[in-house]
């Protein structure tokens, strides 16, 4: 499912390393929603650097995908997992754009 929004960065995380072709960065923004809704976001690969050129405070559009999986324990117990993927970050004042175009070589 695509999703697009605007809000203030909050909070940006290392680069964490999972193997030699995978990487991965979260980052947190605060949306001027009715219930000052809080998201967590995360870049994958070539796209962990989007969110190099902004600052914490900074305000900031951006939009990606929300994507599920569903994973079954050994012992049957079933879970899913949420990943909210960010593939562009531009500037709230439209100044700075930055792009790249998915690829699809996320592990899952």
């Amino acid at each position: 499912m695509k999703f697009e929004g605007k809000g203030k960065l909050v909070e940006v995380e290392e680069v964490q390393q999972i193997n030699e072709k995978f990487r991965k960065r979260g980052f947190v923004v605060e949306t001027n929603s009715e219930y000052d809704d809080i998201l967590y976001l995360e870049l994958f690969n070539d796209r962990c650097d989007l969110i190099e050129k902004f600052n914490i405070g900074d305000w900031i559009d951006i939009s990606g995908f929300s994507k599920s999986r569903k994973w079954t324990s050994p012992s049957g117990d079933v879970k899913y997992f949420n990943t909210n993927s960010c593939v562009f970050i531009k500037s709230a004042d439209g100044e700075e754009v930055k792009e790249v175009e998915p690829k699809s070589d996320l592990p899952f």
